[in-house]
C-alpha cells in the first residue's frame, strides 16, 4: 500500500496513508473503522487481511458509508453492502479458473480427492459447481482425514481399480486395471500431500489423467518432493512475479527496488487495491459515494495481478 502511494518515490506523494491496527480485542475492528471514517479526508480503506476481521470491518464500513476493499477469502464478505469490495484470490476464483482451463481442454469427467478441512471441502464444492456449469461432472469424490499418509484405498475407489492375480510358474503376479475413466484429478491440498498421493497412480498403472492443483501447489516443494510425477500438472494462483504482462512487470520492478526481494500474492493484491482506490479518488467529486461508484464502475484496470473489473457483487474479476 505504501508503494502504491509513492511513499518511496523520488517525487512528492499525493496520498497520505493512515495505518490502523485492527487489534485482537472485542470491538477493536469497529473502533479502527470508526476512527478512520471520522476523518473527513479519508476516502476509503484497504484491508483487513484476516477472515476473522474482514466481515466485521465490512459491516462497519457499510454502516458508515466508507468504501472498503477487503483482502480476505471470507465467504460472502461483500454481501454487507455496496460500499464493500474485495480484491483477493478466493476459493471460488480458483475453482472457476481450473474449470475454465479444463473445459478448454475438452475434459468432461473429473475426480476430486480432498482433505476434510474447510479449505479442502470448500474448494471441492466450488469445483463441482464450476465443472457442472461447463457441462462436465465430478464422477468420483473422496475425502480423507488431515494427516493421512496411505491413499491406496481412496485412489482405488476413485478409479475403480480391480485387482487380479495369476501365477507365472511359482511366482504370483498381481495386476491392476482401471474401470472408471477420469479425465482430470483435482487435489486441493499441500505439495506434501500431493507427493504422497501421486505415486499411487503409477503404482496402479493409471495413466492419461491430468493433475490439477490449487494455489497451495505454488511452492518449490512440489518439485522437490514429487519430481517427474507431477510433470505436466496444472495449478492456479493469483500472481506470477515473472510474468511479462506490463502491469505485473511495472509493479515487480518497483517492489524489488523498494524492498530488495520479489513480491508475493498478498503484496500484489494490496498494491492493486490501493491503486484502484486512489484511481477512484481522482475523479470529479471525491466524496465517498462518488469514490464507491467509480469503484463499482471499474473495468479493465491494469493491475499487478491482471486486468481487473468489479462484478455486480463487487468481487474483483481478472
Amino acid at each position: 500500500v505504501l508503494l502504491a502511494s509513492n511513499a518511496f518515490g523520488k517525487g512528492p506523494s499525493e496520498v497520505e496513508v493512515i495505518v490502523k491496527d485492527t487489534g485482537a480485542g472485542q470491538g477493536s475492528v469497529e473502533r479502527a473503522v470508526t476512527e478512520l471514517a471520522s476523518v473527513a479526508r479519508v476516502t476509503g480503506i484497504v484491508g483487513p487481511l484476516l477472515s476473522s476481521t474482514a466481515a466485521e470491518a465490512a459491516k462497519d464500513a457499510q454502516r458508515l458509508s466508507v468504501p472498503v476493499i477487503t483482502l480476505s477469502q471470507k465467504e460472502g464478505v461483500t454481501s454487507a453492502g455496496d460500499f464493500v469490495f474485495r480484491n483477493f484470490l478466493t476459493l471460488e476464483d480458483q475453482a472457476r479458473a481450473l474449470a475454465d482451463y479444463s473445459a478448454g481442454k475438452g475434459f468432461k469427467r473429473f475426480a476430486v480427492l480432498h482433505p476434510q478441512t474447510n479449505y479442502g471441502v470448500e474448494l471441492a464444492k466450488h469445483f463441482d459447481l464450476a465443472v457442472k456449469e461447463r457441462a462436465g461432472a465430478v464422477v468420483r469424490q473422496a475425502p480423507y482425514a488431515p494427516g493421512t499418509t496411505d491413499f491406496g484405498a481412496e485412489v482405488k475407489r476413485i478409479f475403480g481399480v480391480k485387482t487380479t492375480e495369476r501365477m507365472e510358474g511359482r511366482k504370483k503376479v498381481t495386476e491392476f486395471s482401471q474401470t472408471v475413466r477420469i479425465d482430470a484429478l483435482f487435489l486441493p491440498d499441500s505439495p506434501e500431500a500431493a507427493a504422497l498421493i501421486v505415486p499411487y497412480l503409477d503404482y496402479y498403472g493409471i495413466t492419461g489423467v491430468q493433475l490439477l492443483g490449487a494455489s497451495g501447489w505454488n511452492s518449490p516443494r512440489l518439485i522437490e518432493l514429487s519430481g517427474k510425477a507431477v510433470e505436466g500438472a496444472v495449478f492456479v494462483d493469483g500472481f506470477f512475479a515473472e510474468s511479462s504482462r506490463p502491469g505485473t512487470m511495472e509493479f515487480t520492478d518497483k517492489f524489488e527496488e523498494a524492498y530488495g526481494k520479489a513480491p508475493g500474492l498478498i503484496a500484489a493484491q494490496a498494491y492493486d487495491a490501493a491503486m484502484m482506490l486512489m484511481n477512484a479518488a481522482k475523479g470529479q467529486g471525491s466524496d465517498r459515494e462518488a469514490v464507491a461508484q467509480r469503484l463499482r464502475d471499474t473495468a479493465g484496470f491494469r493491475g499487478a495481478t491482471g486486468s481487473i473489473s468489479f462484478n455486480a457483487r463487487r468481487e474483483a474479476q481478472k
